[in-house]
């Protein structure tokens, strides 16, 4: 199962980067968006910046060069855009 989902990152994504709470970051030269372990596009790649994903439910992510924070199914959390926005840390 695992070389399928690689193969198939290979042809559709510039870049993947490793599974975060069940999503991984993929990227087509240009945005970004997320996949889940069977290879299925979970939120559209309409971001730049998307930045190593998610952590405890929650991402930023970029667009127009500004940022917000979305959940895992891709909804925006607070309706908001920030100029800036850093990663969660514990």
């Amino acid at each position: 199962m695992r070389k399928s989902i690689t193969f198939l990152v290979a042809i559709l994504f510039v870049t993947a980067n490793y599974y975060a709470q069940e999503l991984a970051l993929v990227e087509d030269g240009k945005l970004g968006g997320y996949i889940n372990k069977s290879g299925k596009m979970v939120i559209l790649a309409n971001y730049k910046n998307t930045i190593k994903g998610f952590h405890k439910g929650v991402a930023r992510v970029s667009a127009k060069k500004k940022w917000r924070f979305i959940n895992e199914k891709g909804e925006i959390l607070g309706d908001k855009w920030f100029t800036n926005a850093e990663l969660f840390s514990e």
